[in-house]
């Protein structure tokens, strides 16, 4: 697996888990909060990796979603910043000896 590759994933990851983290705040404005699942994203060289899961044992509420949203963000920072990184590395193989 090349280092793109898992890039690319981690960037499909990431953006699932923002909009996951988006939607319970949102469901606790609107008064009808869900308890998150498990979400899956597949890999982009087959196979799938758990995305996120909610720890039972501690209850989740509105400061536990909105911490999770500030994490997931940053976490989709890291990856699309690994993307470039990865981008920058192909491009300098590519010219030395392309």
């Amino acid at each position: 697996m090349d280092i793109l590759s898992v890039a690319a994933t981690s960037l499909i990851s990431a953006g699932r888990q923002v909009q996951q983290r988006a939607e319970a705040l949102t469901n606790h404005a609107a008064g009808n909060y869900f308890e998150p699942a498990s979400l899956y994203s597949p890999l982009l060289t087959g196979g799938s990796a758990a995305l996120l899961t909610q720890n039972v044992e501690q209850p989740s509420g509105l400061l536990g979603d909105a911490i999770g949203l500030l994490t997931a963000s940053r976490h989709y920072e890291i990856a699309a910043s690994l993307v470039k990184s990865a981008d920058d590395v192909n491009k300098t193989l590519i010219r030395t000896f392309g």
